[in-house]
């Protein structure tokens, strides 16, 4: 009788491992997750993102882009409360898993754009909001952790960047490769820590991620612009 109690609860930890792990390998499931936004201007000053009229894009990618605004006075201007990811059945950029990331003003859904998440044993990634203010996004580390999990762990990616992303402060022509370095710098309730940078002599950006069985929970990202943008998972549903 003792020793099936022992059987049995060393089959129980195993089952829970595992159950554990695949957590960790595949977080997201086909639910809504919202995301609070925290913005930090260039002066680190904390500030809410609007969205004025235009409300419904029309084929001018100027006028829709002055549909963004930090001015709390700005005629009919609508806070953006939060952000959700909103992840479906499919495909999409060949085999990734289809998501939505849309953003939110009273309730009401305002704007999205579709992109795509890949979670497997190898890894898990994410494409960050790139629409409008977070446009910057695209210059920074994007999420991402690669198995096993381990304190001090290091991995390098390379993102090729086409010149459409170009603005006034960043200038190219043809494609752009920012090199990012990713380190597992330790574990903190439940969640692993993981610190970026890009390796780029011009383009100074960072970020930390906060990775567990929900997947990211909190996202920082330093970017070139010495602005500062932080999603914080809320709520699933």
């Amino acid at each position: 009788m003792f020793r099936c109690k022992i059987y049995f609860i060393f089959w129980l930890c195993m089952l829970l491992s595992c159950t554990n792990k695949s957590r960790l390998t595949s977080p997201y499931e086909m639910k809504e997750y919202f995301f609070k936004i925290q913005y930090f201007d260039t002066d680190h000053s904390q500030k809410d993102i609007f969205f004025t009229e235009p409300l419904v894009y029309d084929g001018d990618d100027k006028e829709f882009n002055n549909g963004w605004t930090l001015d709390p006075n700005q005629k009919n201007g609508m806070k953006i409360d939060y952000m959700s990811f909103s992840f479906s059945e499919g495909k999409i950029n060949g085999d990734q898993i289809p998501y939505e990331i849309s953003y939110y003003s009273n309730e009401k859904k305002i704007l999205f754009a579709l992109t795509g998440l890949v979670q497997n044993g190898q890894l898990v990634f994410l494409h960050p909001p790139r629409s409008k203010i977070f446009s910057k996004l695209e210059f920074s580390p994007f999420p991402q952790v690669r198995f096993p999990l381990e304190k001090n762990k290091v991995w390098k990616d390379t993102l090729t960047i086409g010149d459409h992303w170009a603005n006034d402060s960043l200038k190219w022509s043809g494609n752009l490769e920012i090199e990012f370095e990713y380190k597992i710098v330790g574990k903190e309730k439940g969640m692993y820590i993981i610190e970026a940078k890009s390796n780029n002599e011009k383009i100074k950006t960072s970020a930390i991620f906060y990775y567990g069985n929900q997947g990211f929970s909190k996202l920082i990202f330093n970017n070139y612009d010495k602005s500062r943008i932080i999603l914080e998972l809320v709520n699933k549903k």
